[in-house]
């Protein structure tokens, strides 16, 4: 029986895509369904007191 999996994922530097990539990799070959992800920011983080936000 097929599963379906969704993987989201927060990267700074890209490098996470990767390793999700490797770790639904089996699931994949399984034959299950895998959604990826990646949230990003929609402005640059501002250590002055304003809220970061999240988009995807």
């Amino acid at each position: 029986m097929s599963k379906k999996v969704l993987a989201i994922y927060y990267s700074q530097s890209g490098q996470l895509g990767e390793i999700i990539d490797n770790f639904t990799q089996p699931l994949i070959d399984a034959g299950h369904s895998v959604e990826k992800v990646r949230i990003g920011l929609i402005t640059e983080p501002n250590f002055l007191g304003r809220p970061t936000l999240f988009s995807v």
